[in-house]
C-alpha cells in the first residue's frame, strides 16, 4: 500500500506547509495532487494515513503541522523574519525566520503580521529609519499612498506605493526630502505586504 510510502508523505507534508506559508490557508486535495504527481484519492488516504501516525492533524479539509501551528497558536499572531528590507537600494529577497511573537491587537491590530528590519535612509521623512523595526500586514494588493514592502527585479524594497494610470505601471516613491531620491517605474511589481508601525529603540 503506497500510504507506507514515507518519501511521498514528506513531499505531501513539505507541499502543504510551503502552500500554507504563501497563502495562509491549507491546499485542496487537488492541489496536492497536481504538485505531488498522484490522485486526489491517493492524497486523502496518505493525508488520513499520516493524521493516524502523528504527522499532522486532519480533519478532511485543514492541515496543522510543527509548522503551521506557531502561527496558528493563538499566544502568537506575528513572525519576525531574519530579513531587512530596503530604504534605498533594493535587497535581495530573503526570509528565514528568527522567532513567533504576539504583538497587541488594540496597538498593531489583527491580520497576518510579520516584522522586518529596516535598511537605509529613504524613508526617514515617513518616520522610518535605519534599524527601526516595521510591522507589516502581509497582503497582496495596496492603495496607493500606502507604504509597501514590494517585490521586484528579485529586490525587497519598502516604498510608497503609487499607480500611474498613463504608464500602466507602479510608482514606488522614497521619503527623504533631503537626498531627493527619484521615483521608481515598476511593470512588474509584487506587493508583498503593507507597512503598520514602526518600532523604534530608545
Amino acid at each position: 500500500m503506497r500510504s507506507k510510502n514515507t518519501d511521498l508523505m514528506n513531499e505531501i507534508k513539505k507541499f502543504a506547509e510551503e502552500y500554507y506559508l504563501e497563502y495562509w490557508k491549507s491546499p485542496s486535495t487537488s492541489e496536492i495532487a497536481g504538485a505531488v504527481g498522484v490522485t486526489r484519492a491517493t492524497v486523502y488516504r496518505y493525508l488520513k494515513d499520516m493524521a493516524e501516525r502523528g504527522m499532522i492533524d486532519y480533519d478532511g479539509s485543514e492541515i496543522k503541522t510543527d509548522v503551521t501551528r506557531k502561527y496558528t497558536d493563538p499566544g502568537n499572531n506575528a513572525v519576525i523574519l531574519d530579513c531587512s528590507v530596503s530604504c534605498g537600494i533594493g535587497l535581495p529577497e530573503e526570509e528565514r525566520v528568527l522567532e513567533y511573537v504576539k504583538l497587541p491587537k488594540t496597538v498593531f491590530g489583527t491580520g497576518d503580521l510579520f516584522l522586518l528590519k529596516a535598511n537605509g535612509d529613504s524613508m526617514v521623512d515617513a518616520g522610518i529609519e535605519d534599524g527601526d523595526w516595521i510591522v507589516v500586514r502581509k497582503q497582496t494588493d495596496a492603495n496607493e499612498g500606502d507604504i509597501v514592502v514590494a517585490l521586484f527585479e528579485g529586490l525587497n524594497n519598502l516604498k510608497y506605493f503609487y499607480w500611474n494610470k498613463k504608464k500602466n505601471c507602479a510608482v514606488l516613491r522614497s521619503a527623504n526630502e533631503a537626498k531627493g531620491y527619484k521615483d521608481i517605474e515598476v511593470y512588474d511589481l509584487q506587493i508583498q505586504g503593507v507597512a503598520q508601525n514602526v518600532i523604534k529603540g530608545l
